[in-house]
């Protein structure tokens, strides 16, 4: 997303999840007034393999905000055996509880941090300043909010700026580590760094597509062995998944919503040229922005545009968010 430079209020926003370190939940679990913050675990990984020395350009003001970052938190090891548990179960053809799905405040209650474990570790983030947003539904992730001189005090690094590509990025600096009070009660942190994803999608080619068959004609033929790759079409996809007898059951997305997650914004002009391109009712697409606008990424979505695109081509009567 774009960032300001230095001397300007700038964010750094966290918002995918990810683990960093687990810790054996069977240890003795000390009370928020035994937190002895000399006694550290290190959890190594947390650093992003992009934030080289040769990119980097500073350590950022101790006012920098660091919005939005997620620590995991551990479940108790009777809660990690009973969701193993209700995992089989809810895959075994002829169990009672197969394909019974449930709510995520019922999986928070019963595969959830336990209530007393979440105080204490909202305790110790509300010690060192920072604020505590909510804790979701399914008990496992908690979102604090702080500056980077918070993170620096409590997590031992310092939060730099790096220039990649032309464009700023921030990321800790070194391992982050936390006190071995609280280290059972937590797994990790989400990525504590903006860099973008980068998606394993490749471009093959380009294709002409006809208005008057809605086919793609490739301009190009990719061979691997005896394999030859095309592009596809919508009716190419039903077609291969044989979705015709659903289509013609009246099953066509209406009053459903398909919910994607991304990591960068879209032009949703051009998710809508390639609906009308194929006939494809409507343009159901919408953007959800949760929190921050990402704004675009390093380099163009393919992969975001390719998720849109088809789930709503495959359902072209339902809402993609």
């Amino acid at each position: 997303m774009p960032r300001p430079r230095y001397g300007v209020s700038a964010s750094l926003c966290v918002c995918l999840l990810g683990s960093a370190c687990a810790f054996a939940q069977g240890q003795t679990l000390a009370s928020q007034t035994e937190v002895d913050e000399t006694r550290r675990v290190q959890l190594f990984g947390t650093v992003h393999p992009l934030a080289r020395p040769e990119s980097d350009r500073g350590s950022v003001p101790d006012s920098f905000s660091a919005n939005r970052m997620i620590v995991i938190l551990n479940r108790r090891a009777d809660r990690e055996l009973a969701l193993k548990q209700f995992l089989r179960d809810a895959h075994t053809p002829g169990s009672p509880s197969y394909h019974k799905w449930v709510a995520p405040e019922e999986f928070g209650a019963r595969f959830g941090a336990r209530d007393e474990d979440v105080q204490q570790v909202q305790a110790w983030l509300q010690s060192h300043g920072f604020s505590v947003a909510r804790l979701t539904k399914g008990r496992r992730f908690l979102e604090f909010s702080g500056t980077a001189a918070q993170v620096r005090e409590a997590l031992h690094s310092e939060i730099h700026e790096y220039e990649v590509q032309g464009k700023s990025v921030y990321s800790v600096a070194a391992d982050v580590s936390i006190p071995e009070a609280v280290a059972p009660l937590i797994r990790g942190f989400a990525p504590l760094n903006s860099f973008p994803l980068t998606s394993f999608v490749h471009t093959l080619g380009k294709g002409m597509l006809s208005p008057a068959t809605k086919r793609v004609q490739p301009d190009f033929t990719i061979g691997s062995g005896a394999q030859t790759f095309y592009a596809l079409a919508p009716e190419d996809f039903a077609t291969q998944y044989d979705l015709g007898p659903v289509y013609q059951a009246g099953i066509d997305g209406t009053g459903k919503k398909i919910g994607i997650i991304g990591d960068s914004n879209l032009n949703l002009s051009v998710v809508d040229a390639y609906r009308k391109s194929y006939g494809l009712p409507g343009d159901n697409t919408q953007v959800v922005i949760d929190g921050e606008d990402p704004g675009v990424g390093l380099s163009p979505d393919f992969e975001g545009f390719l998720d849109v695109e088809v789930s709503g081509s495959v359902a072209p009567k339902a809402t993609v968010d």
